[in-house]
């Protein structure tokens, strides 16, 4: 029967160490030595995975927890194709963020230049990170280029930081590698630079200066947030109210993308034009006038026709239907839903010494300004300029727009309260208004100037 070698001995009995029994505790040793040299790295162990060797190929020693950028594998197939699949192993360098963005390991011991040394490839892992000083809180890290000291924080990256130190700069972090995260959104604040609100026939073009909503920390300038890589959309045409915030993400190549912005769209029942008087007549006390004009978006400079009569359908201009008048330069306008051109009100306005037409104060006894929906309906008292005297009935409030008076509004429209205007007397004595000053309410057709 073969004698065990490491069989204990008797108090009394004679030591003889037989040479697999030498051997046997030389190996013991050994492999106490090295765990007690890689205790730490055991404790990394026993939290990460995802483990691999990697070659420093860079001139200087990679620290415990220092960084490399993956260049490749350490045995390429066309070589050692055994040596390939049997385990993931890598070569490494100082980290770059042309070549390692989102392709980096975390060293769990030093590793010389020329040697190899385990890393930590995926799951958990002490590392430093370099905290950004504007008070923002990331969620991501990522190789920071030149450095094998330190990731840097970011919003995007291969790292999700579970913890840091408190405070900025180098901060010791744990981080979870695996796969590539980016923050989708956070938000921004947008302060108005340039451009114009559009029109009816023309897009608005605002642009912006974004900063960090919770930072203030600037992040882009005169951006117009309809241009690449940008994804909002404006109307293809309209007025268009400026943004002061929105929410944005920054994509893979490091860029500020604006995903969505507060502009709204303004009311657009009416559009300023410009008139230029091409034919017609300006009538006489028995005839009307009869002008027509070239018309043009004030905004733009479009041409929307020429010689164009305010008068006829589907336009809602109304003249006296006798009586001299001074052409039109200037006006509002709509645009029916197949697109055709309707003239709302210009600025006409009757010769003085062509009728017997005198001028008289309104004072607003009830309001209805209209909407985009329905007509203005404002009622007035009336009283005599000249003499100061009351002409409608106490009590009996007048509407200018309704017969006998020859004033007409827009079907639809919000108009401010006239103060002054014009009248005669017909035959019977009674007296007709002919015009006042009620215009459209300017804030929801006005073209913006760029401040």
């Amino acid at each position: 029967m073969a004698t065990d070698p490491l069989a204990k001995v008797s108090p009394g009995q004679a030591l003889k160490i037989p040479a697999a029994a030498y051997n046997a505790f030389v190996d013991a040793a050994k492999a106490t030595r090295g765990v007690q040299q890689h205790a730490g790295r055991d404790t990394q162990r026993e939290q990460t995975q995802a483990l691999t060797p990697i070659k420093n190929t860079s001139a200087t020693t990679i620290p415990r927890f220092g960084i490399l950028g993956i260049n490749g594998p350490l045995f390429q197939p066309s070589d050692a194709l055994e040596s390939f699949k049997r385990r993931a192993a890598f070569t490494g360098g100082v980290p770059s963020d042309v070549a390692h963005m989102g392709k980096f390991v975390i060293a769990l011991e030093p590793i010389a230049p020329g040697a190899l040394g385990m890393a930590c490839a995926g799951g958990l892992c002490a590392v430093q990170v370099d905290i950004p000083t504007d008070g923002r809180e990331r969620r991501y890290a990522d190789i920071a280029t030149g450095s094998t000291a330190n990731l840097k924080a970011s919003d995007r990256g291969a790292a999700t930081i579970l913890w840091h130190e408190p405070g900025t700069g180098i901060k010791w972090a744990i981080v979870r590698l695996g796969g590539f995260a980016e923050s989708r959104v956070f938000p921004v604040a947008l302060s108005l630079v340039g451009g114009s609100q559009g029109s009816a026939l023309i897009k608005a073009s605002w642009t912006y200066d974004v900063a960090d909503a919770i930072t203030d920390e600037q992040l882009a300038m005169a951006v117009n947030p309809t241009a690449a890589p940008h994804t909002w959309r404006r109307p293809f045409v309209g007025p268009v109210s400026p943004a002061t915030f929105g929410s944005a993400h920054v994509d893979i190549d490091g860029a500020l993308v604006l995903d969505w912005i507060n502009e709204m769209p303004s009311p657009m029942w009416v559009f300023p034009i410009t008139l230029v008087q091409t034919g017609g007549l300006d009538g006489s006390p028995a005839l009307p006038a009869t002008w027509t004009y070239a018309v043009s978006d004030a905004t733009s400079g479009i041409t929307l026709g020429t010689n164009i009569d305010p008068v006829a359908p589907l336009h809602q201009w109304k003249r006296p239907p006798t009586g001299k008048m001074i052409p039109a330069t200037h006006g509002y306008a709509s645009l029916t839903g197949g697109g055709f051109l309707v003239i709302g009100w210009i600025n006409e306005l009757p010769e003085l010494g062509a009728l017997a037409v005198f001028p008289v104060s309104l004072v607003l006894a009830e309001f209805d300004p209209g909407s985009d929906i329905s007509p203005t309906r404002h009622q007035y008292n009336i009283f005599d300029v000249a003499t100061g005297a009351q002409i409608n009935p106490v009590g009996f409030f007048v509407n200018p727009d309704v017969a006998p008076h020859q004033w007409k509004r827009p079907t639809i429209g919000r108009y401010a309260p006239a103060t002054f205007g014009l009248a005669y007397r017909d035959a019977s004595d009674t007296v007709i208004i002919t015009w006042i000053n009620e215009v459209p309410e300017l804030e929801a057709c006005a073209a913006a100037a760029v401040p």
